[in-house]
């Protein structure tokens, strides 16, 4: 095969799996909060099982039109997590966050904690603002009622999410093109 064509596609498919990125965790999530527009009463069931940012998220289960769905939030734009890990530190994880109440949450999240080097047992911050069983409000898309978030919207940084992956796949669109175009191999 001609390396030529070797290298555009591969640069063609690489442009491609950046144009998914920009489109699934960009453009789609930008827009999340026009189209929820219903709300509705949502509770607390159960912590995720996956970190963010080293902290789990309260899972809630709402209804609509009978069918029971459950939405993973309050989400952050962006979270910190500082620690330090020493070896004769207690057990039990001794940290601060600066979430202080469910009206006042943080764009981004920033939590500070001492750990056992060893061994420790970390009780996310969320816990003491969203215990399990506690209500919600979860708003939702009337079409499509999967779709969903908590309490308010966090839209994602629009040039990390949606601007930096479309450039570099309308830069490597470019090259593939440039590598068709032009045989330097």
């Amino acid at each position: 095969m001609n390396l030529n064509i070797f290298w555009a596609l591969y640069v063609f498919a690489f442009a491609i799996a950046l144009y998914l990125v920009a489109y699934f965790f960009g453009w789609k999530k930008m827009h999340k909060k026009e189209r929820c527009t219903e709300k509705t009463t949502g509770k607390v069931v159960r912590y995720s099982y996956a970190e963010y940012n080293g902290i789990r998220l309260p899972v809630a289960a709402y209804e609509v039109d009978g069918v029971q769905y459950k939405v993973t939030g309050p989400h952050f734009k962006a979270g910190v997590n500082m620690y330090a890990s020493i070896p004769f530190a207690d057990v039990e994880t001794a940290q601060t966050s600066n979430l202080t109440s469910e009206e006042n949450l943080p764009d981004v999240i920033v939590t500070k904690q001492i750990r056992n080097g060893s061994a420790s047992i970390t009780r996310s911050p969320m816990y003491d603002l969203f215990p399990v069983g506690k209500e919600v409000d979860v708003y939702y898309n009337p079409k499509k009622p999967k779709e969903a978030y908590v309490i308010r919207y966090a839209a994602p940084y629009k040039f990390l999410s949606f601007w930096l992956p479309l450039i570099c796949a309308v830069i490597c669109t470019v090259l593939g093109i440039v590598f068709l175009a032009n045989p330097i191999f």
